[in-house]
C-alpha cells in the first residue's frame, strides 16, 4: 500500500454513457421489465461502476 495522507482532496466527477443496439424490441422491453434471466441488467451496471472507481482510488 503507498501512503497517501499528504495528498490534498479533489472532488472529481465521472459520467459513462453507452449505445447498445439489439436486434429486437422485445430484448429491450426485457431489459426495462427488469425480467433477464440472469438478472437486472441495470443494478449489475451500477455495481460495476462501484467496482471501476474503488479500483481507481
Amino acid at each position: 500500500m503507498v501512503d497517501i495522507t499528504h495528498k490534498s482532496n479533489t472532488l472529481r466527477k465521472a459520467v459513462a454513457t453507452a449505445k447498445l443496439k439489439v436486434s429486437s424490441l422485445q430484448t429491450i422491453e426485457t431489459v426495462l421489465a427488469g425480467k433477464v434471466p440472469k438478472g437486472d441488467v441495470f443494478e449489475f451496471s451500477r455495481a460495476a461502476g462501484l467496482f471501476a472507481v474503488k479500483k481507481n482510488e
